[in-house]
């Protein structure tokens, strides 16, 4: 086979990523799905519109409701911003548009733009194909063929469907939601942690810490790739923890911004849903130790059976290879095992729970499982590591076959 150019490599990436999102459209659905109504497409194809994706809609077409109080997720307005500036450009360029009313679950009409709802599926799929790129990027030292043989093909396909075939993006790739993000977290981290020489680069360190500062305005908890630029080199702890905060300045001042400019704004995660401030309000109760039992327990019940069964076998192998729980200490001196603590920690505590929020850190760490199973392959002859690439590549089509989904 000849050597791919990077051009060339992209492109059919990109063209994998899509195919199999397109698959999806021919999914089975149910007829009642909990949160959202399904748009029939033709030919067997259906979209699951989320019931949440009408605020979406509404925010891109009238971003004053960013400033004016009215959205409910004004913590997170450059997805919408964004695409309002895409397809305020299209229509002005002439592009034709067509309305959509779509029906709510509360029997509500939403009017959908054509444009602004393709704009948004371009966000996602950016977004989505970052966080795989970004994932295979994470893995490029093991790419040791200088040419594209069948073992580095498998191993991507591997982290294609990995990071782009799974439930979260059956339920949230064709429709408007910021979901695609809490896949570019773990893409994202998976990468810096194998860059640690780059961002000794003073001007890459400033151009990765003002992206994530940039998407924080898209998703706040990417906040926590932060936390993997101070982990990648503890010398300069204090420095990074610095520029840490000045990037994420702006974000925490957003609020003030919107009310200094006569706007109102409200964080429907702190009011609604008590996000965090659940622990404030437990222990001034004293209740805490009672609501922190009860919320660890709603996390578990988030977290995917399989890929949770696929990971513990993963930890029982490396214990096995490792001589037992003796060396446990050890794996805890690597930094991506600590950062994996604090991610999933953080999740636990947020106090609302869904099995989509909880996919965000087992995807983190089937990258690391991965990797790992990479390593023990080494020895292995070339036709025995296809054969295990391969199996994992058909069992995780499987279980993407056959579990519809969709999320709530």
């Amino acid at each position: 086979m000849q050597t791919l150019s990077g051009k060339r490599a992209a492109f059919l990436l990109i063209f994998f990523i899509f195919a199999v999102q397109t698959l999806s459209l021919f999914r089975v659905l149910p007829v009642h799905p909990a949160c959202g109504r399904i748009q029939n497409l033709g030919n067997g194809a259906h979209v699951l519109i989320n019931c949440d994706s009408a605020v979406f809609m509404k925010d891109a077409q009238d971003p004053r409701r960013l400033i004016d109080g009215q959205s409910v997720y004004q913590d997170r307005p450059l997805y919408s911003a964004a695409n309002w500036i895409i397809s305020k450009s299209l229509i002005a360029i002439g592009l034709p548009n067509r309305s959509i009313p779509v029906v709510g679950n509360s029997g509500s009409v939403t009017i959908y733009s054509e444009i602004f709802y393709v704009g948004f599926l371009s966000l996602n799929f950016v977004t989505l194909s970052t966080a795989v790129l970004l994932t295979i990027k994470s893995f490029k030292n093991r790419f040791n063929e200088p040419k594209f043989g069948v073992l580095p093909f498998l191993i991507i396909f591997n982290l294609i469907f990995l990071m782009s075939a799974n439930e979260l993006t059956k339920t949230f790739f064709w429709t408007p939601h910021s979901q695609m993000f809490n896949l570019l977290l773990p893409g994202f981290a998976a990468y810096l942690f194998t860059a640690k020489e780059k961002l000794l680069n003073k001007k890459f360190l400033i151009l990765v810490s003002a992206t994530i500062g940039v998407l924080l305005f898209c998703y706040s908890l990417l906040v926590l790739l932060f936390l993997v630029v101070i982990l990648v080199d503890k010398t300069q702890w204090k420095n990074r923890l610095r520029l840490s905060f000045l990037f994420s300045l702006p974000y925490l001042i957003w609020p003030l911004i919107i009310r200094a400019s006569g706007g109102h704004y409200i964080n429907i995660n702190i009011v609604r849903f008590k996000e965090y401030v659940w622990i404030y309000y437990a222990a001034k109760s004293g209740h805490l130790p009672q609501q922190l039992f009860s919320n660890e327990l709603s996390f578990i019940k988030t977290l995917p059976v399989i890929p949770l069964l696929g990971l513990s076998i993963a930890f029982i192998f490396w214990l096995y290879k490792n001589k037992g729980v003796a060396s446990i200490h050890r794996l805890f001196l690597d930094v991506r095992i600590v950062f994996f603590v604090i991610y999933i920690g953080v999740y636990s505590l947020m106090g609302y729970y869904a099995r989509r929020v909880a996919l965000g850190p087992i995807l983190f760490a089937e990258i690391l499982a991965f990797g790992y199973m990479l390593g023990c392959s080494m020895k292995l002859t070339l036709s025995r590591k296809k054969f295990v690439l391969g199996s994992l590549l058909g069992m995780q089509f499987l279980f993407w076959i056959l579990t519809h989904g969709p999320m709530q």
